[in-house]
């Protein structure tokens, strides 16, 4: 069963993992924003309580599952 799992943009999927990484748990995030490849990666952006930058926390592992729609995102594009 999943324990920690979100849905939403940078913040809160930075969150996600950073709490899954603190909890020991696995993470499954649904980004709603595809405009990186930040949902994929191992690291966090960790703001203050003002919400302002604070520091990267390197995560040892990159999330345990993402959720896309592919069908109705641009996914499916190729670029040459």
């Amino acid at each position: 069963m999943w324990r920690n799992s979100r849905i939403g943009g940078g913040k809160t999927l930075d969150t996600a993992k950073a709490l899954a990484h603190f909890m020991g748990v696995p993470v499954a995030i649904a980004p709603t924003i595809a405009s990186t490849d930040a949902p994929c990666s191992a690291l966090s952006v960790i703001y203050t309580d003002e919400g302002e930058f604070d520091r990267y926390l390197l995560l040892p592992n990159n999330p345990n599952m993402v959720i896309v729609d592919t069908k109705s995102s641009l996914a499916h594009l190729h670029v040459c």
